[in-house]
């Protein structure tokens, strides 16, 4: 019985170890396009000659990085209870 159970926390581990680098690789993700769309409006806003209100997009990122930290947040306490 030992065997197997040592087996299973292992198991458990190990795949607590790949959620983690898995939510770590989205987090990366996520804060890459965020960055690179920023970027992007900023850019855009120097190209044109008449200045363009970024504003309402900059609000609109900065909504969605709020989400993404929230269903970050969340998924981290639910890894948090699965260790423990």
């Amino acid at each position: 019985m030992k065997p197997a159970y040592i087996h299973l926390v292992f198991l458990v581990k190990s795949c607590n170890q790949r959620l983690q680098y898995t939510l770590h690789v989205y987090r990366l993700f996520w804060f890459v396009c965020l960055f690179v769309f920023f970027l992007d409006l900023h850019r855009l806003s120097e190209l044109q000659e008449l200045p363009v209100d970024v504003e309402p997009y900059v609000k609109k990122l900065m909504n969605s990085r709020r989400r993404v930290m929230l269903v970050n947040n969340i998924l981290q306490n639910a890894q948090v209870r699965n260790v423990q």
